[in-house]
């Protein structure tokens, strides 16, 4: 979190980065994340799930797409 505010989510990642929050090892440690203007915009786009993005509080611009 930044400011209080969500910037991204890690959804994947290998058994060492279970324990990254006390013991990180850059060597063996791996995740993948993305960006939440990405979720954003896979919410929109691909599930159409508008209801959550404005529950989320997340404004679509005229185009429909995340701002």
């Amino acid at each position: 979190m930044l400011n209080g505010e969500v910037v991204g989510l890690i959804f994947d990642g290998n058994f060492h980065s279970l324990v990254a929050n006390v013991a990180n090892d850059g060597r063996t440690n791996r995740a993948v994340a993305v960006d939440v203007r990405g979720m954003a915009e896979a919410f929109k786009t691909v599930y159409n799930a508008t209801e959550l993005l404005t529950e989320l509080g997340v404004a679509c611009g005229e185009t429909g797409k995340p701002k």
